[in-house]
């Protein structure tokens, strides 16, 4: 919480303004504030934007004939604290009585994959693994890309008790099913 914010990304400067802008709501008006700072957070349902979303629709398109099977990708060496959102619902949903206003708190699990892993484990969950070859993206590249992420989450802990219990195999299956009924409708 209190390392130097140096966004990377537009997204990134985007999160740092909504920051600025509730502290000073808090400030000036007496606002309970807390901020959360999310990392990874996935759950069926969630955007196509993120990697395992986008490796789960293009894996059910495979396996319905809809797309060669081909799973193209950007750089799957990076490292991302995930989290599966339901593991930390209760703690976002109490956060805002345990922590004191204008508190900034890391929200995520503690825990790092590596997105080639992932698309490795879901790859294994598919009809059609054995056909699916893996094909990096120089589209899906990005100018900067920090190597691994991972939040620290000593504060949450000591706020909240939280302790992480994520699945991340149930997860990654939870995903692949919901692009599959997704393809099919």
């Amino acid at each position: 919480e209190s390392a130097p914010l140096q966004p990377v990304s537009p997204y990134g400067v985007s999160k740092l303004a909504t920051e600025a802008l509730a502290m000073q709501y808090a400030r000036t008006h007496g606002l309970q504030v807390v901020v959360a700072r999310f990392f990874i957070h996935l759950a069926p349902r969630g955007v196509e934007a993120l990697a395992l979303h986008q490796f789960a629709r293009q894996i059910a398109l495979i396996e319905r004939g809809l797309q060669e099977p081909v799973v193209r990708h950007g750089d799957v060496a990076t490292r991302r604290d995930i989290t599966d959102i339901v593991d930390s619902a209760p703690v976002v949903a109490c956060l805002a009585e345990s922590a004191p206003s204008q508190t900034v708190v890391n929200l995520g699990s503690n825990m790092s994959y590596t997105m080639q892993d992932l698309l490795a484990k879901l790859v294994g969950m598919s009809s059609a693994s054995d056909r699916i070859r893996l094909q990096q993206d120089a589209g899906r590249l990005r100018a900067y890309d920090e190597r691994v992420v991972i939040a620290d989450i000593a504060m949450l802990r000591s706020l909240t008790g939280w302790r992480p219990e994520p699945n991340i195999t149930n997860l990654a299956g939870l995903l692949l099913q919901y692009w599959r009924r997704e393809v099919d409708f």
